[in-house]
């Protein structure tokens, strides 16, 4: 079985459509992608997911824009 982690890769703020802004984290998980003639760990990156500063989660649509999971509310990176 591969070895993952995950990694915080990012951080930012965002303004909601209600004016509020909001702190953003972005986490990467990665997969241990190492071969037998590997002399150091290499990591691939995977998919990235998004928390809200506080609680909570946010998901980025195709346009860039974030909403934050449990109200809904857009949101554009400042």
């Amino acid at each position: 079985m591969a070895a993952t982690r995950v990694i915080q890769t990012d951080q930012f703020e965002v303004k909601g459509s209600s004016g509020n802004v909001y702190t953003i984290t972005e986490e990467t998980t990665q997969l241990d992608g190492t071969t037998i003639s590997d002399k150091h760990t290499r990591w691939i990156n995977g998919l990235a997911g998004y928390t809200v500063q506080g609680g909570g989660s946010a998901n980025k649509s195709a346009s860039g824009e974030f909403v934050i999971v449990a109200t809904g509310e857009s949101c554009i990176r400042i």
